[in-house]
């Protein structure tokens, strides 16, 4: 979702090595617990093709505190993790106010884009995989969700937004914006399909798990293809991001992510 400014900020990166399990499970639980809360937003590069975003936008209503959210990398046994937590305090539960995420591509709120694989027109696409391994610790209302945007140029400003795309995969006291359309039965378990409309006048489209999935090789293609198929995108629209963490409107939580990678082709 969106994000209201970005600020850039020097991440502690923490390095250890040749770990047991069990030292392993202390190291991480320690770096998590040193992540700071802040209202501020938060950015970090991460593998030369990703940002990694605290993404607080909504507006919370008078009195309320304002949201608190945080994140950092760092390395165990060679390989890096992502991790950031939570606590947001909102009367209105149905309403995000902050999505910590992923960034790959252009997100329309950016000067410009992660990755040269991004935007391109989803004719071009062949694949759009993903995969993920990760753990999440959390009380509220908040989901687990993929973010795809699609804009009718190349130039993925703002106002060339047509549609936003979500996949859930998994949630807690949310539900989509919009009508539940049908079920429908993917390669890569069963999905509510729902249907809605922004307050800024773009489609939106959600895939809503049934089962929650805390690890997954998804083919992002398979959900544009059947967006497609059924008349509710064009092939030459342009697929200018994709984006995953957790939409939160309130509770308190944490989500350690151990593997990620989107490959875009």
């Amino acid at each position: 979702m969106r994000s209201i400014r970005i600020l850039i900020f020097a991440s502690l990166i923490s390095s250890c090595q040749d770990l047991s399990e069990q030292e392993s499970k202390v190291f991480i639980k320690e770096a998590v617990e040193s992540i700071e809360l802040s209202n501020k937003n938060q950015e970090i590069s991460f593998l030369d093709q990703y940002q990694i975003h605290t993404n607080i936008w909504g507006q919370l209503e008078e009195g309320e505190s304002l949201p608190l959210v945080g994140l950092d990398t760092f390395s165990v046994n060679h390989q890096r993790r992502i991790a950031w937590k939570w606590d947001i305090q909102n009367r209105d539960q149905s309403k995000i106010v902050a999505y910590p995420e992923i960034i790959y591509g252009w997100k329309p709120w950016m000067p410009n884009s992660t990755s040269v694989s991004l935007p391109q027109p989803l004719s071009n696409i062949q694949t759009i995989s993903s995969s993920y391994d990760l753990e999440s610790k959390a009380q509220g209302h908040y989901n687990l969700a993929y973010d795809l945007w699609i804009t009718n140029q190349k130039n993925a400003e703002v106002e060339h937004i047509t549609a936003e795309i979500m996949i859930w995969q998994s949630w807690e006291s949310l539900r989509p914006l919009g009508k539940k359309l049908n079920t429908i039965d993917t390669p890569f378990g069963t999905y509510e399909f729902w249907k809605g409309k922004t307050s800024d006048d773009w489609d939106y489209f959600a895939f809503r798990s049934l089962k929650a999935q805390w690890e997954a090789n998804l083919e992002i293609k398979w959900f544009t293809d059947f967006l497609i198929k059924n008349q509710h995108l064009q092939p030459d629209d342009f697929l200018a991001s994709v984006e995953f963490g957790n939409e939160i409107s309130s509770g308190v939580g944490q989500t350690i992510i151990h593997s990620f990678n989107i490959e875009v082709q």
